[in-house]
């Protein structure tokens, strides 16, 4: 298929999410991309900081209105994406709700979606996706050292960025399709079957909540039920898993 928008390559930036927002403020269209060599000042979500040295994958495209289907299911729209293309590429990879990559438990790659608006036109849908692919974890300071990985440090062969992009847009295109037209329900089941095994299991999510993980709700948040039995849904947020004694 030809790509339906421009596809931008840029040696270094501060943020390929910011770059490509400002183009949408000039008029970019859906779907155009930006892949960058580096980022001076790369994040994911929450404002953390994300390494983006050259070698690694960092790419953002523009997302089209999803109508009256839930934003908050794109996160994990493109968690399913990009999973998929790299276990395509031999890496056993998992999604941690709401937006992490991980394999061999530790952080491969992440999601960041972002939103603004301008004026009364509708809302710009930039998705951020960064995948480590060469980074060397033992460079790196705590705790990412002990947490992050990539395919060479999984002992893989690691895709060139660009491959990288194709076959993650790819699937993204496909994926956006799906659940545009078709509703959320088959993209759920789709990150459902990669998610990491903590269906049953007590979680922290936050500072404050704790509860045993049930379900992705409709607009893909995370459904926990508490020791007294409520159920509850959770937005946002870092979640990690309780080994209880």
């Amino acid at each position: 298929m030809a790509w339906p928008a421009p596809l931008w390559h840029v040696e270094t930036v501060g943020s390929t999410n910011d770059w490509l927002k400002a183009m949408a403020r000039e008029g970019a269209a859906a779907w155009t991309v930006v892949r960058a060599d580096s980022q001076s000042s790369g994040r994911g979500r929450g404002g953390h900081s994300w390494t983006s040295e050259p070698g690694d994958l960092f790419l953002s495209v523009i997302l089209p209105p999803p109508g009256n289907r839930p934003l908050t299911l794109l996160p994990l729209l493109a968690g399913v994406a990009v999973a998929e293309a790299v276990r395509e590429r031999g890496a056993k990879a998992q999604l941690k709700w709401p937006n992490d990559v991980l394999a061999s438990d530790r952080k491969l790659g992440g999601i960041l979606i972002e939103s603004s608006t301008e004026g009364q036109g509708p809302a710009t849908i930039v998705a951020g996706i960064g995948l480590n692919l060469v980074l060397e974890p033992e460079r790196l300071g705590e705790p990412l050292r002990s947490s992050a990985t990539s395919f060479r440090a999984l002992g893989l062969t690691p895709p060139s960025p660009d491959d990288a992009a194709s076959e993650v847009l790819a699937r993204l295109f496909v994926w956006y399709h799906a659940f545009a037209t078709g509703g959320g329900e088959k993209l759920r089941a789709a990150w459902r079957a990669l998610a990491v095994d903590w269906w049953g299991r007590t979680v922290q999510a936050g500072a404050a909540v704790r509860g045993i993980v049930r379900d992705i709700d409709a607009r893909g948040a995370l459904i926990l039920e508490t020791e007294g039995g409520r159920r509850i849904a959770v937005m946002s947020g870092d979640v990690r898993e309780i080994r209880l004694a």
